[in-house]
């Protein structure tokens, strides 16, 4: 099984460190604004066991993330990741400041659906042109809401699927119920390229994103994924690992799960 980081604040890593205690191979997908931006991260980064991927975001005024309600100049900064391995959000806008994570059914998902996005159909010929891995990140929700904001369900050949599947933000039992139901479904459908991510580690933008309070539940998550026959899994967020006293051993279950998948 391959293991992934995403890695929403770099700054916040010791990567001299970070390098020193991964000792299994992955990738991490550090995100950014620029294409400047990522080489200088990618130089900081390097190590044998470490390819570096981007992962493009906007500012929070601007939508944060990247979707079919975006303008067509906002949605065009991802052309100048072409050529390299992506992660990109597709997700609602920035809802325009931080809210409680129990609010954002009414100022998030609601607006987004309400209305389709009017440039749906750019974002994805744009994410196509890409021409090299991209991995589409999203919510584990039917196509009918998701393609309203402008998600990418068909797959290209060199394009992947992540789900984000966080059992912090919720209900343990009825999340992981959930995500055991819709993982095989999801395999089902898009076989080695669906990928699917755990968490939280660590907070994200939002600043109030439950965490995981011990590593049991998160070795149990690690577990459950594995279990889905999925051969991919997604660590949100490496940042948060690291901030941990035990990372260690938070890192040591990672790589019990995982295979050398660059040899």
């Amino acid at each position: 099984m391959e293991a992934i980081f995403w890695c929403e604040f770099p700054e916040k890593v010791d990567w001299k460190q970070a390098k020193k205690l991964i000792k299994f191979k992955t990738e991490i997908y550090v995100a950014v604004k620029t294409r400047r931006e990522y080489e200088s991260w990618k130089k900081k980064i390097k190590s044998k066991n470490i390819q570096t991927g981007a992962w493009p975001k906007l500012t929070e005024e601007e939508g944060y993330w990247f979707s079919g309600h975006l303008d067509k100049e906002k949605i065009d900064r991802l052309k100048e990741f072409k050529g390299i391995n992506i992660k990109v959000d597709i997700e609602p806008p920035f809802p325009g400041k931080k809210l409680r994570i129990s609010r954002l059914l009414f100022t998030y998902f609601l607006p987004a659906i309400m209305r389709k996005g009017e440039n749906n159909r750019y974002l994805e010929d744009t994410v196509r042109a890409l021409r090299e891995r991209v991995i589409i990140s999203g919510f584990p929700l039917p196509t009918w809401i998701t393609r309203r904001y402008g998600d990418i369900t068909e797959l290209g050949k060199k394009m992947e699927k992540n789900f984000i599947s966080y059992t912090t933000l919720t209900s343990k039992t009825l999340t992981r119920m959930y995500i055991k139901c819709f993982a095989k479904k999801m395999i089902k459908k898009y076989g080695d390229k669906a990928i699917f991510a755990i968490g939280c580690t660590g907070k994200g933008i939002f600043g109030d994103e439950k965490t995981y309070r011990n590593i049991y539940d998160f070795k149990n998550d690690l577990q459950m994924i594995k279990n889905t026959g999925a051969n991919k899994i997604v660590v949100f967020n490496l940042e948060g690992i690291m901030e941990r006293a035990d990372k260690k051993d938070w890192l040591k279950e990672i790589e019990k799960v995982t295979y050398d998948q660059f040899s």
